[in-house]
């Protein structure tokens, strides 16, 4: 799926592309090794467990899919490139975007077709 949402960076607001598809979550373990689902998994319960909870997810699960909808070299993404990309935001944008990212993903992941009775 395809979708821009609008971001605040130091320089003002700024649509940024994000596209999800079948090799996100290849690429999520690719670069910041560990498992997106489990990580979605972990972070929709956040209430009963916390400590096991990857604050991070929606800005990092932003980066890739970002860096994979700007025509990135999706085998260059590192770690170092996430924090050089999170440096043109203000403080707690990401965080505030965390649904609007996370949704982006998880309808990528939905099907349209019905089971066989």
């Amino acid at each position: 799926m395809y979708k821009e949402i609008e971001l605040l960076t130091t320089e003002g607001p700024k649509a940024f592309p994000m596209l999800a598809n079948g090799a996100t979550a290849i690429r999520y373990r690719q670069v910041f090794h560990s498992d997106l689902m489990y990580g979605i998994a972990a972070f929709s319960k956040m209430d009963s467990a916390p400590e096991k909870v990857d604050f991070e997810l929606p800005s990092k699960l932003g980066f890739i899919m970002n860096s994979a909808a700007s025509g990135k070299d999706m085998n260059k993404l590192s770690e170092d490139g996430y924090v050089e990309w999170l440096e043109q935001f203000e403080g707690d944008t990401l965080w505030n975007a965390n649904g609007p990212i996370t949704d982006i993903y998880l309808v990528n992941q939905t099907t349209a077709s019905k089971g066989k009775k």
